[in-house]
C-alpha cells in the first residue's frame, strides 16, 4: 500500500522544517519503515525530473507556501532539500537567541514558583477580601487568559567565552576578521667566500657503502705518501725454534737450557721502599707498689709485753 498523497508529503515537509529526523517524520504518519520509503519518495521524483517526466505524482504545488499561486511546482527532491535550509536557518535563529541566555523555570522545595499579582497585592492586602469584595480568584497570583497560574521564570546568560565563540562561528565576517599585516623589510649585507678557487665538496648523492668506500679510498692515498720509505728485507728468513716445545725421545735428555728461577722479590725491592731509623727503647717504669700484703714492720707486734709469733701468711690488714 503506497502512502504518498500531497497532503501526506506536505506533513512531512513541514514536520522536517521544524526537526530534522526523518524516521520521526514517517513515524508521523504511521509508515512502518517511514525512513525508507521517504528516500524511496526523493530517488522516484529525482528520477522522474531526470527523465523529464512533467506530469510526475511525485511534483508538490502549494507548499511551503499555501496557495499554489504563490510558489512554483518542485519535485519532492527539492521540497525536501527546501526544507533542510528552513530548518537550517531556524537552528542559526534558536543558536542565536540561546547565546542571548536561557530562561527556566524558579523551582524552590520541588515546586514551581508562580508569579505574583502586583496589582491585586496594591488593592487588597488579604485573601478574603480580595476574592470576596475585590472578585479576585486565587489571590495574589497573576494568570494567564486561559485562567492557569503563571510560572515564575529567570534568565540565566551563557558564559562569556561560550558567547564570544558562538558569536565567531555563527557571525565569522563580524567577530573573527582575519588579521592583515603588511612588513617592508630590507637586507644590507656582504658575503666574504673563503677558498674561492678550491672546488666544492661532492655531494652526498652516492649510497652509504659508496660513500665509505671513496672515503677509505681517500685516506688510504693520503696515508700512502706520508709513510716512510723502506726497504724490504733480502734472503731468507731463519726460523727459530724453541726446543722445550718440541717433543723430545725418552733417550735423550733434556736439551731445553735450563732456566734459573727468578729471584724472589722482597719488600726492599718495591719502588716505594724506604727505611725507618730505630728508635732507642725507652727505660722500663718501675713496678708500682703493691699494697696487697703488709709491710715487714706491720709482722710484728706487741701483745701483753711480749713478741708474738708470725702466722702464716702473715698478719691480716683491715
Amino acid at each position: 500500500m503506497s502512502h504518498w498523497s500531497q497532503e501526506n508529503a506536505k506533513l512531512i515537509l513541514d514536520r522536517l522544517c521544524e526537526h530534522p529526523s526523518v524516521t520521526a517524520a514517517g513515524k508521523l504518519l504511521g509508515i512502518p519503515k517511514g525512513s525508507k520509503t521517504i528516500w524511496t519518495w526523493a530517488r522516484d521524483s529525482a528520477r522522474d525530473k531526470a527523465n523529464g517526466i512533467t506530469d510526475s505524482k511525485y511534483i508538490i504545488t502549494g507548499w511551503p507556501d499555501d496557495a499554489e499561486e504563490a510558489t512554483r511546482p518542485m519535485y519532492f527532491f527539492e521540497a525536501l532539500e527546501l526544507s533542510r535550509k528552513i530548518w537550517t536557518l531556524n537552528l542559526h535563529a534558536d543558536t542565536c537567541e540561546t547565546l542571548n541566555g536561557l530562561e527556566r523555570p524558579v523551582i524552590e522545595g520541588g515546586k514551581f514558583q508562580h508569579v505574583i499579582d502586583l496589582k491585586a497585592i496594591a488593592e487588597w492586602d488579604n485573601k478574603e477580601d480580595a476574592e470576596k469584595i475585590g472578585g479576585y480568584v486565587d489571590w495574589p497570583y497573576a494568570h494567564d487568559a486561559e485562567g492557569a497560574r503563571i510560572v515564575l521564570t529567570v534568565k540565566e546568560h551563557v558564559p562569556a567565552q561560550l558567547k564570544i565563540q558562538g558569536l565567531k562561528a555563527l557571525l565569522g565576517e563580524i567577530w573573527n576578521v582575519p588579521e592583515k599585516r603588511e612588513i617592508d623589510s630590507q637586507v644590507t649585507g656582504g658575503v666574504l667566500v673563503l677558498h674561492g678557487n678550491a672546488e666544492p665538496a661532492p655531494g652526498n648523492k652516492l649510497g652509504m657503502r659508496e660513500d665509505l668506500e671513496s672515503r677509505l679510498a681517500e685516506i688510504r692515498a693520503r696515508n700512502a705518501k706520508l709513510a716512510p720509505a723502506t726497504k724490504k728485507p733480502e734472503g731468507e728468513v731463519e726460523v727459530f725454534r724453541d726446543m722445550r716445545t718440541q717433543d723430545q725421545p725418552d733417550d735423550v735428555p733434556d736439551r731445553a737450557p735450563k732456566q734459573l728461577p727468578p729471584p724472589a722479590q722482597t719488600i726492599k725491592d718495591h719502588p716505594r721502599a724506604y727505611e725507618v731509623e730505630k728508635l732507642t727503647p725507652a727505660e722500663p717504669k718501675p713496678e708500682p707498689k703493691s699494697y696487697a700484703r703488709p709491710a715487714s714492720s706491720l709482722d710484728n707486734s706487741f701483745g701483753g709485753g711480749r713478741l708474738r709469733e708470725k702466722p702464716p701468711g702473715g698478719f691480716r690488714v683491715r
